[in-house]
């Protein structure tokens, strides 16, 4: 389940434990940033490092509906 970590810019950023590993969901980052998220997903993949520590979770969106959610490990955040 996940848990409000913060608050950036007005928005909840939020933690989700999967596996006993503490991940966190890019899109609501980049949306509190203001930035887009499509070319961040970009420089995720294509780095050498980053890349390999790309997850995909389900979580529970605002609107009430499960989502895929592209998340990283909350210690590279």
């Amino acid at each position: 389940m996940p848990v409000v970590a913060a608050r950036v810019n007005n928005q909840d950023v939020v933690i989700i434990t999967e596996n006993g590993r503490k991940v966190v969901p890019i899109k609501p980052i980049c949306d509190a940033l203001g930035i887009a998220f499509e070319s961040q997903y970009v420089k995720l993949k294509e780095d050498e490092f980053l890349s390999s520590t790309i997850m995909l979770s389900i979580t529970v969106a605002a609107d009430g509906k499960e989502r895929e959610m592209v998340c990283l490990p909350i210690e590279y955040v």
